[in-house]
């Protein structure tokens, strides 16, 4: 046992360091099955904590943990991935967590790197819906498995991935849009400089003042004021008519089998999304994700099904390149914040998760 204080000088680092270089690089981030293109690097900071005070027995049924026993993990992972082409990926994912343990006889904490992943990707379609496989290989050399709670399983794992995705929106969504703000943006900048040749040494509020009164009334709009308009005042008949009109929604899956060295069972991982975005800022998307185990008679069974909601935003730019890989805008940051639960399993916990992603790519 490690006895550590909370969120420890190495813990720290690791954290401010992932997350401090996403906001200053230019962001644009890919996921599931889309493929970044050949040259990018995408990195995206994931940090989730995750609490348990019940679990599932070996016949599904919640129960409290043995000896009053709860357990929670703080953990943020850095992801890295890399386009060796257009259609072949290669990414890396090194997570860092922070583990305690407490029971009727006590507390245990440890804290470190956990299991490596190292992955690649091959998108062998793109019409009518995007499809690639993925192989990946779990390195446990991190830490020590005498070291409890643990970081990990102590064991190898090899897996195979299918993705497949969809994105509905009409073709031009963004480009209809994108063109409207520079046309107006383009305007502006015009009348900028037609009234700074009319009177030098004004503010740009005052000579708005000057030609076109106090209110400023029929002056051009920036990018951020046509979108704010367009957000504002919507009657519910406006929504449903731009929702039919554009399409703004996705899904995705995934299916994968996962061979591992010692118990529990192998297993078989799946993972189904579905979102739809609001508006230019704001997408909400929710998730079905589980583990089936497919082991030998007598192996260890760890099952478990989840559900979970999310909602991102663009706080940089519009478009959604945290969920798909066709936004145009190269100066744009996706955060995504969500919630799972599991709601069914074998020998696993019953455990909730809060996560935050930080998304982005150059």
């Amino acid at each position: 046992m490690k006895k550590i204080p909370f969120f420890n000088a190495s813990f720290l680092m690791f954290f401010c360091i992932s997350n401090f270089f996403l906001f200053i690089i230019t962001p644009y981030a890919y996921a599931g099955a889309w493929t970044i293109k050949k040259g990018q690097w995408n990195l995206e900071s994931f940090n989730r904590l995750y609490k348990a005070d019940k679990t599932f027995d070996g016949s599904g049924n919640k129960v409290a943990k043995e000896k009053n026993a709860d357990y929670k993990d703080f953990r943020t992972e850095l992801k890295t991935q890399y386009g060796v082409t257009d259609r072949f990926n290669v990414e890396v994912d090194i997570p860092y967590s922070w583990s305690e343990y407490s029971d009727i006889n006590g507390t245990l904490k440890n804290d470190g790197i956990g299991d490596i992943w190292v992955k690649g990707k091959y998108n062998f379609k793109q019409e009518p819906f995007v499809a690639s496989v993925q192989a990946g290989v779990k390195i446990p050399d991190a830490y020590d498995t005498k070291d409890q709670p643990g970081l990990g399983d102590g064991q190898w794992d090899g897996e195979i991935r299918i993705q497949i995705g969809k994105s509905f929106h009409k073709e031009g969504f963004y480009e209809r849009f994108e063109e409207e703000v520079r046309a107006e943006e383009s305007a502006f900048r015009r009348e900028q400089n037609r009234i700074k040749r009319a009177k030098v040494g004004e503010t740009l509020e005052q000579m708005e003042d000057r030609v076109l009164g106090s209110s400023g009334a029929g002056r051009y709009r920036t990018g951020d004021e046509i979108m704010g308009e367009e957000e504002e005042g919507w009657s519910i008949g406006d929504w449903r008519a731009w929702f039919r009109r554009e399409r703004p929604w996705f899904i995705g899956a995934e299916l994968a089998v996962r061979a591992r060295a010692e118990d529990p069972a192998n297993e078989v991982p799946y993972f189904i999304e579905g979102g739809m975005w609001m508006n230019k800022k704001v997408m909400v998307k929710a998730t079905l994700d589980g583990i089936e185990g497919i082991g030998e008679r007598g192996a260890i069974e760890k099952d478990f099904t989840k559900v979970g909601l999310a909602i991102i935003y663009a706080l940089r730019g519009w478009g959604y390149g945290a969920v798909f890989g066709d936004a145009p805008d190269k100066s744009q940051l996706n955060l995504e914040f969500g919630v799972t639960q599991v709601v069914f399993g074998k020998n696993s916990d019953a455990a909730t998760e809060y996560y935050g992603k930080v998304l982005y790519l150059f």
